[in-house]
């Protein structure tokens, strides 16, 4: 694998494991049963990207979600086919357009 891909997925794994660590974040792993606990981040990670979809312009007035998501795609699209084949099934629903809409959002679920 490229280098620079391995370089961003690392950055990607020690933002999940800053958030994981957060006291807000364990508070709220609080409201799920022990039954559910094992994928309360999952979750919880999935309800803050439809709000972040939902309210992009108030967290990142300067530039359009659409526009972020099209130069984020067009630096990853070429290293994609590098990638396994599961995580290029997923990349297609690792957009935050995508999670503006409560129906994929409850798809992912």
């Amino acid at each position: 694998m490229q280098p620079n891909v391995v370089s961003g997925t690392m950055m990607d794994r020690r933002g999940d494991v800053l958030a994981d660590s957060l006291p807000q974040l364990k508070n709220c792993r609080d409201y799920f049963s022990e039954k559910h606990f094992r994928v309360a981040t999952i979750t919880l990670d999935l309800v803050w990207d439809h709000f972040m979809a939902r309210h992009w312009q108030q967290l990142e007035p300067l530039i359009s979600m659409h526009s972020f998501t099209q130069q984020a795609r067009s630096q990853i699209a070429p290293y994609l086919t590098l990638t396994p084949p599961r995580f290029q099934n997923l990349n297609r629903y690792l957009w935050p357009e995508r999670y503006a809409e409560l129906l994929f959002v409850a798809k992912v679920l």
